[in-house]
């Protein structure tokens, strides 16, 4: 296999950390997350970044969500494997233990660093 990772840019800490405690070091291809505002548009950036991949990958390994149904129908000559969660905060709110799946309540809406913040506090207080 000869994969890449493609993310969100939003993710950029969470791919590094990822990779470090996988003792992974795959190339990482990041979608801007200012696309994230029109599905459509991350849609037709997922769309030619896939295009543009070098031959030399099969594999790509997606570290994002469905992000609004922009990866809806989404064809690509390479391997995709995309986890299967709704948006980014979705996923990283997903432990091998338990998956947190989110309720888009305007309230619920916190950064990437407060969610993670918030999901090891919960994962300490279950682990007792």
């Amino acid at each position: 296999m000869n994969a890449v990772i493609l993310s969100c840019s939003t993710l950029t800490d969470y791919v590094q950390a990822a990779q470090q405690a996988c003792g992974t070091d795959f190339p990482v291809v990041f979608l801007d997350r200012k696309y994230h505002v029109d599905p459509a548009q991350m849609r037709e950036h997922i769309l030619a970044t896939l295009r543009d991949l070098p031959e030399e990958f099969d594999t790509v390994l997606v570290a994002m969500g469905f992000c609004g149904g922009s990866w809806q129908d989404v064809v690509c000559p390479k391997k995709l494997v995309m986890p299967r969660v709704d948006d980014c905060v979705s996923l990283v709110m997903t432990t091998t233990e338990r998956v947190n799946p989110c309720t888009k309540e305007p309230e619920l809406s916190m950064t990437m660093r407060e969610t993670v913040r918030a999901a090891k506090r919960s994962t300490r207080h279950t682990r007792r």
